[in-house]
């Protein structure tokens, strides 16, 4: 291992307290302007140094990384993002409290050589995530920390989708990746030789106009990968703020807070022996005994409004994951906001104590065995090809008695490919939403399954029936699945959903747009029409992991 810092003394204290360790080197430089060996190095670590650097410094270093590190290798750092985390005052501070969507840029942006000198290499993001500590003791989710991979960069990557089947998918949006031991390089530096003056604060994306997006899509849309595209499209800074105006604030999911309150009493039975303690929960113990809060994993969490819900009314601690940048760093936001809101209260801050967010592939995720008491998923797996992977993964975190319960999109059975929807439950005031979605249907293509394999496609959805689902939950081991066809309470929330858009079109076009409206609009009555016709579906599971 070699520890490197540009600061003698420190080096020097490094040196006396582990300088027993045979395989430790100690070293003074400048982290800028090191070099070293292609492929001789398997780790590298640093914390607290990159925001000491400029945006060139940052991509200079991440391209030498590249070479540095082996094919499978890792860099893992952690920076203060947004603003200062400490208390002290400083008349002069250095740092740059980046937006984490610039080390998101900055690394994704990165290309370099593998050692052989041909083979050209990227990194891979496994995860970026707020440190727990910060989060449960002052409830601070601004310290943050990535974990990236080299791998190789295979064609450069494709475009992340464009044009009017872009546009289409942004407006439709729903829920919620042998050799001999080389060195391992660490860097614990709180400064850096270079002064440079502290970058400027990104803008915020504005909400009103349609092409407003974040600062992940102006290089990073180009990558291909999932995460860019569902950032830089579906889930860019304007259609988050467009779904919310659908589904409510902090929901991008069927039924927004309403569906998420009916939903979570099923879990109870997974929670019930931890309960809810009295003037909020406490956020101070981290271990799974029975007197700890009980554990959720979130998968495909979003804008954190169910895991506000299982913090605040559950007691719970959250550990959200979703794949969007924008998802995660909006639920950051708002979790920060709330536990300094002065009118929230001990329980508010509290509750913002007991939920962290990540930005994570699930089927990538590393979680540790038997450690959640209970998985909550909603309208995220479509996005996923491997459901069973995921469903083994959850078993697998899960601890015994724990239960998963997610809802998702699904398609009809073979056997019932075209046929009727389900009967709905009484629409009472969305009727006439309902009645203009009947009527849309019927002037629908005349092959309206070729619609519905474009619209899936164009998602990138894939999407099972009920029976394979439930089937999938045995399979990984679950008990006492239940598995029911809730297509008319979907439709119920799809058509209350197009009356609240619909229903203040001149606020929706001051806020928005005319384009954005229009969109909208002709997304709903789509889905409703396809929920119609039977195609469209929409299921509810929940199962248990056995005791024994």
């Amino acid at each position: 291992m070699l520890a490197i810092d540009f600061m003698p003394n420190l080096i020097a204290e490094n040196e006396r307290v582990n300088g027993h360790l045979r395989n430790a080197r100690f070293a003074v430089g400048d982290a800028t302007e090191l070099e070293l060996p292609a492929g001789s190095v398997d780790v590298l670590f640093s914390n607290w140094l990159l925001m000491y650097l400029g945006d060139a410094e940052v991509a200079g270093l991440a391209s030498r990384a590249l070479s540095w590190v082996v094919p499978g290798g890792v860099v893992f750092f952690r920076e203060s993002c947004f603003r200062q985390s400490g208390d002290k005052q400083r008349a002069k501070n250095p740092t740059h409290y980046r937006d984490p969507r610039e080390y998101f840029r900055l690394f994704d942006d990165a290309r370099g050589l593998a050692a052989d000198g041909t083979t050209p290499v990227r990194f891979e993001l496994v995860t970026c995530r707020c440190v727990d500590t910060y989060v449960r003791l002052k409830q601070n989710q601004n310290q943050l920390c990535w974990k990236w991979r080299v791998v190789a960069a295979e064609g450069g990557g494709g475009g992340g989708g464009g044009g009017e089947d872009a546009a289409a998918a942004a407006a439709e949006g729903e829920g919620g990746a042998a050799a001999a031991p080389a060195p391992m390089l660490s860097s614990d530096s709180n400064g850096s030789s270079k002064s440079s003056t502290p970058a400027a604060a990104p803008a915020t994306p504005s909400r009103r106009t349609p092409s407003a997006v974040s600062l992940l899509s102006s290089s990073s849309s180009c990558h291909g990968t999932p995460r860019h595209f569902l950032d830089a499209e579906q889930y860019s800074a304007h259609s988050i703020a467009r779904y919310e105006r659908v589904f409510g604030r902090g929901f991008v999911t069927s039924g927004g807070e309403a569906s998420t309150r009916a939903l979570l009493p099923m879990l109870s039975p997974a929670l019930q022996h931890k309960g809810k303690r009295e003037g909020g929960p406490s956020p101070s113990s981290s271990s799974p005994s029975s007197n700890s809060p009980p554990r959720v994993l979130d998968i495909g969490s979003g804008l954190g409004g169910a895991a506000a819900i299982l913090a605040a009314d559950y007691g719970c601690r959250v550990r959200g994951i979703d794949l969007s940048v924008n998802m995660v760093l909006s639920a950051m936001d708002r979790h920060n906001a709330a536990a300094a809101a002065e009118d929230g209260g001990a329980g508010a801050r509290a509750a913002a104590a007991l939920a962290r967010f990540e930005v994570g592939d699930a089927t990538r995720v590393e979680l540790e065995e038997s450690s959640f008491d209970a998985v909550h998923s909603r309208d995220t797996l479509l996005h996923i090809e491997d459901k069973a992977l995921v469903l083994r993964k959850a078993f697998a975190a899960l601890r015994p008695g724990g239960m998963v319960l997610l809802t998702d999109y699904l398609k009809a059975p073979p056997s019932e490919e075209g046929g009727e929807a389900p009967a709905a439950a009484p629409a009472s005031a969305s009727a006439s939403a309902s009645a203009s979605a009947s009527a849309d249907a019927k002037a629908e293509p005349e092959d309206p399954t070729l619609e519905f394999s474009a619209y899936v496609s164009r998602r990138g959805y894939h999407l099972w029936d009920l029976p394979t689902y439930a089937a999938a939950l045995s399979e990984a081991g679950f008990e006492d699945v239940v598995a029911e066809d809730r297509t008319g309470a979907f439709e119920v929330c799809l058509a209350a959903e197009l009356e609240r858009a619909a229903g203040d079109r001149d606020a929706f076009v001051r806020d928005f747009s005319e384009v954005d409206f229009e969109e909208v609009v002709g997304a709903w009555r789509a889905k409703l029409a396809r929920v119609a016709r039977g195609q469209q579906r929409w299921g509810l599971f929940v199962a248990r992991k056995p005791l024994v």
